[in-house]
């Protein structure tokens, strides 16, 4: 009984452990228009980031111009005055998914790019 006990506890500590390290920090697209901020400003912030507390998961230097990180929300309000930044929450998007399920993106594929609702930052403009 006790072990059980103690086996459930542990169980209760480190899910709220692990839901307190959600809310600590979001995953996020971060992206800069191209013809707005040149590369090297961009690399600089993934660079700071990282030196932050965030993780740089991917590099976007073709179509897109930006990473996909981890953010500390001890950092958002840094993120967040860079000049001409944009957030997009980091999540799977399935094509195959029918357009009715909650959260689901619709459109067709090749037809364009999908918003799914990312967020401005308001920067410091030079």
């Amino acid at each position: 009984m006790r072990s059980s006990v103690l086996a459930l506890a542990y169980f209760v500590v480190s899910m709220l452990s692990s839901q307190s390290q959600a809310q600590e920090a979001s995953r996020f697209i971060i992206t800069f228009p191209k013809s707005e901020v040149p590369a090297e400003d961009v690399w600089h912030h993934a660079r700071e980031l990282a030196e932050n507390g965030g993780e740089i998961h991917r590099r976007y230097h073709t179509v897109l111009l930006g990473f996909a990180a981890t953010v500390p929300q001890s950092y958002m309000p840094n993120v967040m005055s860079w000049p001409h930044v944009r957030l997009e929450a980091d999540s799977v998007v399935r094509a195959n998914e029918p357009s009715h399920q909650k959260g689901a993106a619709s459109g067709s594929v090749g037809a364009g790019i999908v918003g799914i609702g990312g967020v401005e930052g308001q920067g410091r403009h030079h």
